[in-house]
């Protein structure tokens, strides 16, 4: 009976082995914590290859002696003093067909250049001719932004508009009679005037010499524009109305 208790016992230990077994992850260098961290950050990107990065670093235009000398587009294409290219750079060596439209876009010669960029310069040595070297600043590779349209003039007050439709010069019986400035000075048949228009009515002082451009009596009219006609009426004197033509 003890040997029958004996052999039960050992069966159960190995049922509990194997099932300890077949629960326990695989070792496989990690835990389940990082499993699952590893399940939701993704992997970081792979950098370019060199030969991409070398040609991104080019990519713009590039000014030589104050003109646009070269402008390299990401897709290998460009253009070289205004003619059409393509280009590549790898491993230190800048190339570039400048006859795409012969070749097809496969020059079988294309100019080499050693490059060196350090900053805003790019310096191209030729791979041929010993001492040739050429030094390049960059550009406005990046689209210029519209300029912000200006913004719309502030109207004018209604005295500042009255007295822009009198500027100008009157002619009465044939003669310059007024001559009206924007800035409230002119002259009336020949004399120093200043003058103003506001509510219909035209200010004039006569003596601006005399009361340095303050006049505390102006002569002062009713005043109706038609066309190229101008009517003032005395406030004061009842019927005195003179009419005016425009002038140049």
């Amino acid at each position: 009976m003890k040997k029958l208790f004996m052999v039960f016992v050992l069966m159960g230990l190995i049922v509990s082995l194997a099932a300890c077994g077949a629960s326990a992850p695989a070792d496989s260098g990690q835990t389940q914590e990082q499993a699952a961290i590893a399940s939701i950050v993704p992997a970081a990107p792979e950098p370019p290859p060199a030969e991409e990065a070398q040609e991104q670093a080019l990519v713009g235009s590039w000014i030589w002696m104050g003109s646009e000398y070269y402008v390299l587009e990401a897709d290998g294409s460009g253009t070289m003093a205004g003619s059409n290219i393509n280009w590549t750079a790898n491993d230190g060596i800048f190339a570039v067909c400048n006859t795409p439209a012969l070749c097809r876009g496969n020059c079988r010669a294309p100019a080499r250049w050693y490059y060196e960029i350090d900053g805003n310069e790019l310096t191209l040595t030729s791979t041929v001719i010993s001492g040739m070297t050429f030094t390049y600043t960059r550009g406005n590779s990046e689209p210029t932004a519209a300029p912000e349209p200006p913004a719309a003039p502030e109207p004018p007050t209604v005295a500042q508009a009255q007295e822009q439709i009198l500027v100008g010069s009157w002619i009465w019986m044939g003669s310059e009679y007024y001559v009206l400035e924007v800035d409230g000075s002119g002259t009336m048949a020949g004399l120093d005037i200043n003058w103003t228009a506001n509510d219909g009515i035209f200010s004039v002082c006569n003596t601006p010499g005399l009361c340095r451009g303050n006049c505390s009596a102006p002569a002062r009219w009713y005043y109706e524009i038609d066309g190229n006609e101008l009517t003032l009426t005395s406030t004061v004197i009842s019927g005195m109305t003179f009419t005016y033509t425009r002038g140049n």
